[in-house]
């Protein structure tokens, strides 16, 4: 095992504490995934669902910049502490908003669960970037997802089995209690690893009268200077545009097959189940295989391709089994192989791109890409345009050639990335 990964190196114990916090981060994130979607259905319609992915991007955005100011101010292991107890504490009071009555409180609920968990992980693998070499990654990356997934799973199961009993409103409290463990598992990779390498004692002042500029806050600035982050951010939002285009064909077939609220959360906390059991087997076995015996331009290229196939069944048959099927492949794939590819290329940049950057383009590319798919859609149903499971899997299928596009081109210079890693 041990010419397989170095346990005795702080900074792969410490990528084992992350992944385990990650576990219940994931856990607790199914618990009001599964919980905060079907409340915001029930209570504002299936047709509310791409108005609501509308105003993450914004969510997101004031998420970023609390962000880069608590970096600056207290480096990143306090940041992560601060944001991951602060996002439970906000889960919490969601719960009791919505119990009191509070109509809305579905809707933030339902775009805080996409904001907070996001922010949290992408802290995770900032850190574990900073903490191990390229040629590790390779072989840790899909593992560390693997045990994310184990809780995804696990919360995606005990959704389905005790919803009925517990009811989908009080899963919620389940979601902010998950949030002390993974608190504590992510302080103890600090204690481990120590603090990311390249981090600076102080926030470097920019600006006039040496304040600093919102966009050194948010990382932007540093997109110019290097230019593979400017590739990575595009195909990120053309992804998440397949993304939100599979999601709202999967809702749509979802809420027409199963109208009654508890039997849809059931549902989705089986299906979430199956996406991550899916997910699991690519993290453990398909992408440290993949990763170490194909050239990176080649998995950049199969991965689009693969969703071809599946959006493109969707389209000619739309189905909720057919529309599952795209939006589980395109997930579990996002979850495991994408992402242990992508992050590598984080590795030889610097504090700053890794910590900062890397939030902007994971966090709110993310997100921007469904908000912006969400505001064509909302756009086009002001002007009488019907959406339908087949039309939005049209679209998600034009979204993935969109993707293949950027891949081509961009090949050139993620391998040059790529290299820098070795």
């Amino acid at each position: 095992m041990k010419r397989y990964l170095d346990w005795s190196k702080p900074g792969i114990r410490a990528s084992l504490f992350m992944a385990i916090a990650a576990f219940f981060l994931l856990l607790g994130y199914e618990f009001i995934r599964s919980s905060a979607t079907s409340l915001f259905i029930a209570e504002f319609g299936k047709d509310a669902v791409p108005v609501a992915t509308l105003f993450m991007p914004f969510a997101v955005v004031g998420f970023l910049y609390i962000y880069g100011i608590l970096l600056g101010r207290f480096g990143a292991r306090r940041t992560l502490f601060l944001t991951t107890v602060g996002s439970g504490a906000l889960i919490a009071a969601g719960y009791f908003a919505h119990r009191a009555g509070f109509r809305f409180a579905s809707a933030m609920l339902y775009v805080l669960r996409e904001a907070y968990v996001v922010l949290i992980i992408e802290q995770y693998w900032s850190y574990i970037n900073s903490s191990v070499s390229a040629a590790e990654a390779r072989k840790l990356n899909g593992p560390v997802c693997g045990i994310s997934s184990i809780g995804a799973i696990a919360g995606g199961l005990t959704t389905a089995n005790v919803v009925r009993q517990f009811g989908t409103q009080n899963m919620l409290l389940l979601s902010a209690v998950a949030c002390i463990p993974a608190a504590w598992f992510s302080m103890q990779a600090f204690h481990t690893g120590g603090d990311p390498k390249g981090q600076r004692s102080e926030p470097k002042p920019s600006g006039h009268e040496g304040k600093s500029n919102w966009k050194d806050v948010v990382g932007l600035s540093l997109l110019r200077r290097e230019p593979i982050l400017g590739w990575i951010l595009a195909i990120v939002v053309t992804t998440q545009v397949v993304a939100a285009m599979t999601d709202f064909a999967f809702q749509g077939a979802l809420v027409d097959a199963v109208p009654e609220l508890d039997a849809r959360t059931a549902y989705l906390g089986r299906f979430f189940a199956q996406l991550n059991f899916c997910a699991l087997v690519l993290q453990f076995i398909g992408a440290p295989i993949l990763l170490s015996v194909l050239r990176y331009d080649w998995i950049n290229l199969a991965i689009p391709t693969v969703q071809i196939a599946t959006c493109a069944w969707a389209c000619l048959e739309p189905s909720l089994v057919s529309t599952g099927a795209a939006f589980m492949t395109f997930k579990a794939i996002d979850y495991s192989l994408f992402r242990a590819a992508k992050e590598i290329l984080y590795i030889p940049l610097s504090f700053d791109a890794r910590y900062r950057s890397k939030e902007l383009i994971d966090v709110f590319g993310y997100r921007f890409g469904k908000g912006g798919a969400s505001l064509a859609v909302t756009a086009a149903v002001s002007r009488g345009v019907v959406f339908t499971a087949g039309l939005y899997a049209s679209l998600a299928l034009g979204a993935v050639f969109l993707w293949l596009f950027l891949v081509i081109p961009a090949i050139g210079l993620l391998r040059q990335n790529h290299q820098r890693a070795h």
